[in-house]
């Protein structure tokens, strides 16, 4: 498909329908509640390259990111101010920051790891993490030094939360046991 549908939480009632990229996947909204991302994911044999951009008051598409040739997004998140947005450009080992306004690709990370597929901003937004489920790791990028270090988990990485003090990352992984990792 290539539509985003908005229900009202309480009624179930369809509110909105919003035309988007091919193989919509995961969806942010922002902090503020105006504006959703919608990472146009594709399908494996017709990547998505694009990111849609919803303007929920107005119930309309805003504008469409274009990503950087081979970057495919699958998870997104948007900064608190709703400046900035990450994505994961699985399977591709990388993860991109654009600016939300101007669209441009402000930073890019490698993390080496194949399958980082899920991306989680700790809430002070200095760190990231990349959970590579087929690389069988998790990555942190430091934004402020732009250093990324890995770890090897087995069974991979799927789910990732952070504690709200942002003292501690919980990982659970491909093989069904969880993990627990003190945030670096």
């Amino acid at each position: 498909g290539r539509e985003v549908l908005l229900f009202d939480g309480a009624t179930f009632q369809r509110l909105a329908t919003f035309p988007v990229g091919r193989g919509p996947h995961e969806i942010v909204v922002s902090a503020d509640g105006r504006q959703a991302f919608v990472a146009d994911a594709g399908s494996p044999k017709d990547a998505g390259t694009t990111i849609s951009v919803l303007d929920l008051a107005a119930r309309a598409v805003a504008k469409t990111l274009s990503l950087p040739q081979g970057c495919h997004p699958h998870d997104l998140r948007v900064s608190r101010d709703g400046s900035r947005l990450w994505s994961t450009c699985a399977p591709a080992p990388q993860v991109v920051e654009l600016d939300v306004r101007s669209g441009v690709v402000t930073r890019t990370w490698e993390t080496g790891k194949e399958g980082g597929w899920m991306l989680l901003a700790t809430p002070d937004e200095q760190k990231l993490y990349v959970a590579n489920l087929e690389g069988r790791s998790l990555s942190a990028i430091d934004r402020r030094t732009n250093a990324v270090r890995t770890i090897a988990l087995d069974g991979g990485a799927m789910g990732m939360d952070v504690s709200p003090d942002g003292r501690e990352l919980w990982v659970g992984s491909g093989g069904g046991a969880a993990v627990r990792v003190g945030l670096w």
